[in-house]
């Protein structure tokens, strides 16, 4: 029998390991405490170990927390599921939603998802395309410096 997940790393180690097997090899926990938990260099994604529904507002932070990095992929994992506001939303900014059980089943639920899913794993390593790097810091870090 299958060991149960009792915390929130459980299940964000759950869903780092699901997007490794969708080609995203660097896939790991954020720990940085904001609305993304977990970190690929071309993806990110919000794990929602809860028995609440995610809402729209989430996703809609999800997409917020991307920012300018258009090029990531948006990944979300929940326990509970989505209400049907989110999914809607999720389907129209291409979310990957998936929802994963007790014993960390991932089932695909929107249409993002089945695609990520379908992606092969990688069976050799290659070079990960990066975005080109950008020579001023995320106006964020140039307002919080400025004072």
């Amino acid at each position: 029998m299958a060991e149960r997940l009792t915390t929130p790393e459980q299940a964000a180690e759950i869903a780092a390991a699901a997007m490794r097997a969708m080609g995203h090899p660097d896939a790991q926990q954020a720990h940085d405490g904001g609305p993304v938990d977990v970190r690929a260099a071309r993806a990110t994604a919000m794990v929602a170990f809860r028995p609440t529904l995610v809402e729209r507002s989430e996703l809609q932070r999800l997409v917020g927390a991307r920012g300018y990095e258009t090029y990531l992929q948006l990944f979300c994992f929940a326990v509970a599921g989505y209400t049907d506001k989110a999914l809607e939303y999720a389907q129209h900014m291409d979310i990957a939603a998936f929802t994963f059980d007790e014993v960390g089943r991932v089932t695909a639920v929107s249409p993002a998802a089945r695609r990520a899913r379908a992606m092969p794993a990688p069976t050799t390593k290659r070079s990960v395309a990066k975005p080109p790097a950008s020579p001023r810091s995320p106006w964020w870090k140039r307002r919080r410096d400025a004072g």
